[in-house]
C-alpha cells in the first residue's frame, strides 16, 4: 500500500492524467484486497472517469487500467449488494477488453465475471466463463489464467456432482474428449 501511495503522490506532482489513472488503479486493488471496499470503489471510479474523459497513456500498458478498475468496481458493487450494477459493470469490462482486442485484460475480466457468477450460484455462467477463460488462455499461452479457468471448471464439475449421479472421472473424461 505504501508503494501505491507513493506512486499516487508522484503522479499527482506530475499532473499527468494517465499516470494518475494508473496510480488510482494501484490504490484500488490493495484497498479491495484489504476489505476497504468503499475506498477501493472510489479510486476505481476516479480512474474510470479519467479514462472516459479520453485520456490516453503515452506508454503501452501491460494491462488496461480501466478494465482492472471496472473489475474492481464490479467486485465492490457486489459487496455492497448492488448485484445488477455489478453484473453490468463486469459485462462492460469484458466488452471493453474485447473491443480493444487486449487479451490479458479480457482474461482478467472473464475470470472476475466467473467469480461473480459463482457468488450468485449461477453455475451455467461459471461453466461458460471457465470454458471461455481456458480457451483464451490456451490460445494466448496464459499459464496462470489457464490454471484459474481449469480450477473454475473443476469446481463447477464438483458442484454438478453434488446434484447429480455422475462421477467426476466420467465428467472429466467427457470434457477432455
Amino acid at each position: 500500500m505504501e508503494i501505491a501511495q507513493r506512486v499516487n503522490s508522484l503522479a499527482q506532482k506530475e499532473s499527468d492524467p494517465a499516470l494518475i489513472m494508473g496510480a488510482y488503479r494501484s490504490l484500488a486493488e490493495p484497498l479491495y484486497s484489504s476489505g476497504d471496499f468503499e475506498r477501493a470503489r472510489d479510486y476505481a471510479i476516479r480512474a474510470i472517469q479519467i479514462w472516459r474523459s479520453g485520456v490516453q497513456s503515452p506508454v503501452e500498458e501491460v494491462d488496461l487500467p480501466v478494465v482492472t478498475c471496472l473489475t474492481t468496481m464490479a467486485l465492490c458493487q457486489w459487496h455492497f449488494g448492488e448485484i445488477d450494477r455489478s453484473k453490468a459493470t463486469i459485462a462492460e469490462a469484458i466488452s471493453l477488453a474485447r473491443d480493444l482486442n487486449d487479451m490479458w485484460p479480457s482474461a482478467l475480466a472473464i475470470f472476475i465475471g466467473g467469480i461473480l457468477a459463482r457468488l450468485e450460484n449461477n453455475f451455467s455462467e461459471v461453466e461458460s466463463s471457465a470454458l471461455e477463460l481456458v480457451e483464451l488462455s490456451t490460445r494466448c499461452n496464459f499459464a496462470t489464467s489457464l490454471t484459474l479457468g481449469s480450477a473454475h471448471r473443476t469446481r463447477f464439475l464438483r458442484f454438478a456432482l453434488s446434484i447429480s449421479s455422475c462421477s467426476i472421472p466420467h465428467l472429466l473424461e467427457a470434457d477432455l474428449a
